[in-house]
């Protein structure tokens, strides 16, 4: 179950990043601090529960 929490959180990231490149490209940098902030928020839990369930390698 902790596999596809990551999973999904991986994806959200991925998201995240994409989205912060376009509002970096259209030069709305509020937009795109907050997009980064959120992405390091995610990664964070990502790190976390690949710790949790022992992949921390993967990261």
């Amino acid at each position: 179950m902790v596999g596809a929490v990551v999973a999904d959180l991986e994806t959200i990231a991925d998201s995240l990043k994409e989205d912060a490149k376009l509002t970096d490209e259209h030069e709305d940098f509020p937009s795109n601090d907050m997009l980064i902030a959120m992405k390091e928020s995610v990664d964070k839990y990502i790190w976390m529960l690949k710790t949790y369930s022992g992949n921390a390698a993967d990261t």
